[in-house]
């Protein structure tokens, strides 16, 4: 698929975010209740929260092609793993409740590096919240 999209469309690399946590805060469910408290932590290393919803297909392969780190909870913008590069990583974070090995196997088959992080606490809404130190101390050791 990936290779077929490259193919047929030049992508231009424009949008150049190295670090990003993708936000599920305008979604109805599924939320990471202490995403702010992350980006606040991460944003020393240069991490930038993006909401995939505000742009263009073009322009998130463009910020996936840059992006060496993306951390996100377990939804659709994860999606967009299949336009990252090689040996980049991906940083899911999983609730108890929706523990889905989806976005494993598409980092398995693009090469990109996979780490999962379970929730700290987890709601049966599907909201969650990750412990950040956990995080923290691993994008310190990858980067």
């Amino acid at each position: 698929f990936k290779q077929e999209v490259f193919k047929n469309n030049k992508f231009p690399k424009k949008i150049k975010y190295k670090y990003i946590i993708v936000s599920r805060a305008k979604s109805s469910r599924r939320k990471l209740l202490n995403e702010i408290e992350l980006l606040n932590r991460l944003k020393k290393y240069n991490f930038k929260l993006i909401f995939f919803e505000k742009y263009s297909f073009e322009d998130q392969i463009n910020i996936m092609r840059n992006c060496k780190i993306m951390i996100g909870y377990h939804g659709g913008g994860l999606t967009n793993t299949v336009f990252m590069t090689p040996k980049t990583i991906l940083v899911e974070i999983l609730n108890k409740f929706y523990n889905h090995e989806l976005y494993k196997f598409i980092s398995k088959v693009n090469k990109v590096r996979y780490k999962k992080f379970m929730c700290k606490k987890n709601y049966s809404n599907l909201d969650g919240e990750v412990n950040i130190d956990e995080i923290e101390h691993f994008i310190k050791r990858v980067i």
